[in-house]
């Protein structure tokens, strides 16, 4: 599993942390709505959306080191709080990265695997 990053350079202040918006839900908030105020990315600029980083799921290692155990296709919507991104992964494990720089800050394996 790979988890892509697309930003415009517009977007980048946003990923910086000159303008702070976590998204703490699945849906954004509480009330499921998955909406978000910011403007960085529109109708003239999403053309030059790039991939900024790539972050490799550890599963691909537990994987490669064990033929018996398979990753599945995991899509999910990350959440942000406090600038932090936090994913789980297809084998139950938690990873926290740092949004601007793909940077995996620290995981968590459960090891529901064994």
């Amino acid at each position: 599993m790979h988890l892509k990053v697309w930003m415009a350079a517009a977007l980048a202040a946003v990923c910086t942390g000159a303008v702070a918006q976590d998204w703490p839900y699945y849906g954004g908030d509480q009330a499921n709505k998955k909406y978000s105020p910011l403007d960085q990315i529109n109708k003239a600029n999403v053309s030059q959306l790039k991939v900024v980083w790539e972050w490799a799921s550890p599963d691909d290692a537990l994987a490669a080191e064990n033929r018996a155990l398979t990753p599945f296709i995991n899509e999910e919507t990350p959440i942000v709080v406090n600038g932090v991104m936090y994913v789980t992964t297809s084998m139950a494990s938690a990873a926290a990265i740092d949004p601007v720089s793909g940077e995996t800050l620290w995981n968590f394996d459960s090891e529901s695997y064994k």
